[in-house]
């Protein structure tokens, strides 16, 4: 099964300056393959990603286009590639441009053959890449595959570098069988305590009014009433907390009412423990 690591990349400025005008070149040749192939279909015509990557080649030869021989040949085939995919998809005059300014570069390396790892020490590793040559990242993690190609892309002002990676895990076909529900030990339900109203009627932590008390609920308010409804399931107060079971809630902290967001079970079947954060 085919699956996806990403590092954080350590680009020298030469390296960072390289994967730039890599960025530009493959976004000119997008650009450039997509306005061409409008322009056949306002002609009634088609052209594929063969006659393309034929005149790319032959673009690449002109004095006028010799920028486009600073990139490698295949992440540039790559691009016009992706564009096809994209124009068999989605059409092809719903396929956007690719702005300077609101499109990050990007580029893809497809031949494994001209990738090369290396592990460097316990926190950082290497790659070979065509013409940008070794560069480093931090092993996070595995890479737990074989590589089949790797994308470099800029997000947030870091490069990143992202092999897509084969890790021999056969995929398992649907039996054909209906679905199943585990129970993940709610022990205390809580039904409705008014039609409408989610509180927990049944819990210890509810008041008389069968709402949970909590002194951030302005007068006249249930508490489940507090926040969107869809946070609003059931909200206690923090020094319930511990009144509540591993795998029966999941707790979010909210600093606007202070109180401790109780999610419906039914949202938590694959929650094993309670997890608090600050918002």
């Amino acid at each position: 099964m085919l699956t996806g690591r990403r590092y954080l990349l350590a680009l020298t400025v030469e390296q960072a300056h390289q994967a730039e005008q890599f960025g530009a070149i493959c976004r000119a040749v997008w650009n450039t393959g997509l306005e061409q192939r409008r322009e056949y279909r306002r002609r009634g015509a088609w052209i594929n990603y063969v006659e393309q990557a034929r005149q790319l080649a032959e673009a690449k030869k002109d004095e006028h286009c010799a920028w486009l021989a600073a990139a490698p040949s295949h992440i540039l085939q790559q691009a016009l590639r992706d564009l096809e995919k994209a124009c068999k998809t989605h059409g092809t005059w719903k396929v956007h441009w690719r702005s300077k300014a609101k499109t990050a570069p990007s580029f893809r390396f497809p031949d494994p053959k001209q990738i090369e790892v290396e592990r460097l020490n316990r926190r950082w590793g290497q790659a070979r890449l065509p013409k940008l040559g070794w560069v480093r990242f931090r092993w996070t993690r595995p890479l737990g595959g074989t590589i089949r190609n790797a994308t470099v892309s800029r997000d947030g002002g870091r490069w990143y570098v992202s092999f897509c990676v084969d890790d021999g895990v056969a995929v398992v076909a649907p039996n054909g069988k209906p679905a199943i529900g585990l129970d993940r030990g709610v022990v205390v339900p809580w039904p409705p305590a008014t039609p409408g109203c989610t509180t927990a009627a049944s819990s210890p932590m509810a008041n008389s009014a069968g709402c949970a008390d909590c002194s951030n609920v302005p007068p006249g308010r249930h508490a489940c009433t507090v926040g969107t409804e869809a946070r609003s399931v059931a909200t206690l107060c923090a020094p319930s907390l511990g009144d509540l079971t591993p795998g029966s809630a999941h707790v979010a902290w909210t600093s606007r009412h202070r109180p401790l967001t109780i999610w419906s079970p039914a949202t938590v079947w694959s929650q094993s423990r309670i997890y608090a954060s600050r918002t």
